[in-house]
């Protein structure tokens, strides 16, 4: 073959070869993983009792704020905590904690190490007779739970008004309620249970922790 030939032939196989090489670079370059469900992927409050906790006032209001890298070791006491309203949530002495003095809506702000996180609440007024909502288990962790009663009293009377109240959840991502049963999805975050008897009203928070 002619020498000019020749290398007329390399160049067309070195042209064909990089682009077959260039093309499975790029078919094959790898792809942002997806955080599975539970993965805390930034700076995240999460109510901070074992209970639904309820929101209404003369009551202290605890919450944890969580890092990306560490989502089962809160950093309260390294965060700065601050209210939108010290009428209706005032920043108490314990760290990631509130004194529920007003009823309203108020927005949490929890800051640590550049990064915020914020959570509305809302407080009801301390008002008789009133209606607590519970739920007879502790937080779940992310993972399919099944679902866990909710079992609401009139205050200081103990009444269960479970069969004739009304319920419903602040966020179908986190919980679902059909009838006086909560089913949980396997997502962190929070949620309001509400539930509504005879002209009465009241709500509770919890949240859906990351698995262990």
């Amino acid at each position: 073959m002619h020498s000019c030939a020749r290398v007329g032939w390399i160049l067309v196989r070195c042209v064909v070869a990089s682009a077959l090489l260039a093309a499975i670079s790029c078919s094959g370059s790898p792809t942002a993983p997806t955080s599975p469900p539970g993965t805390i992927s930034a700076l995240t409050i999460l109510y901070g009792v074992t209970a639904c906790q309820p929101l209404r006032v003369g009551r202290v209001l605890a919450l944890n704020v969580y890092p990306p890298e560490s989502p089962r070791a809160n950093v309260n006491s390294a965060s700065r905590w601050t209210s939108s309203d010290p009428s209706v949530l005032l920043l108490h002495p314990a760290p990631g904690a509130f004194i529920m003095v007003g009823p309203g809506t108020a927005e949490v702000r929890a800051e640590y190490q550049g990064s915020v996180a914020s959570m509305a609440i809302t407080i009801q007024p301390d008002v008789y007779p009133r209606l607590d909502v519970t739920v007879n288990n502790n937080f779940p962790d992310v993972a399919p739970r099944g679902r866990a009663e909710v079992i609401p009293a009139l205050a200081r009377a103990g009444t269960d008004v479970t069969a004739d109240a009304r319920f419903s959840s602040s966020d179908q991502r986190i919980a679902t309620v059909e009838g006086a049963r909560i089913t949980f999805q396997p997502r962190v975050g929070n949620v309001t249970i509400s539930a509504t008897y005879n002209g009465l009203s009241g709500s509770c928070g919890m949240s859906v922790y990351p698995k262990p």
